[in-house]
């Protein structure tokens, strides 16, 4: 996901108070109007919220394969396929194997939303990968309250990467957010 909001749900930039249409000859035009930015408190460069929004359309379920002749060959990289917690234990299945190596805590991060924000919930410093399944176990410290979130990253200094050094999910994070 690209933010832990309703996908379905437009980019607010501000809102607009007042506005009203008036005929000017044969055409309306917008006069008055005023700007409320309580919506939006911080200005986010304007690069960057085009690149969400393209990011948003072209978001999928999983990601593609590329097409041939890009580096894939018959099989995309890996991606994440399920996350499951029981107690302390989340498991990230995966469809596919990864480079082991590549498997360190580094390349994970857990967090839970309380009032005070976003809190790191700690696990083991070495999660336990099985390449048979293929999936990633992390023992964390205590269940997270919910909402929570998981993140395996395929970018960054530390991703996730299989034999042929392919990134996890084409080069981007897995994130799921357990709302309850």
């Amino acid at each position: 996901m690209l933010t832990p909001e309703d996908l379905s749900q437009p980019v607010v930039l501000a809102n607009v108070r007042g506005l009203a249409l008036a005929r000017d000859g044969d055409a309306l035009k917008l006069v008055g109007g005023s700007i409320d930015w309580l919506p939006r408190r911080s200005h986010v460069a304007t690069a960057t919220i085009q690149e969400l929004t393209a990011a948003r359309l072209a978001m999928r379920a999983t990601p593609a394969p590329a097409p041939a002749g890009q580096g894939y060959g018959e099989a995309p990289p890996p991606v994440v396929t399920d996350v499951c917690l029981e107690g302390t234990e989340l498991v990230f299945a995966l469809s596919g194997p990864l480079d082991s190596r590549s498997v360190d805590s580094d390349a994970f991060a857990v967090t839970s939303l309380g009032y005070a924000g976003w809190t790191p919930v700690s696990f083991g410093e070495s999660p336990a990968y099985d390449p048979s399944v293929p999936s990633v176990t992390l023992e964390l410290a205590a269940a997270p309250a919910t909402p929570w979130q998981a993140i395996a990253r395929g970018t960054g200094p530390h991703p996730l990467v299989d034999a042929q050094l392919r990134r996890l999910g084409g080069g981007t994070d897995f994130v799921h957010i357990q709302r309850s």
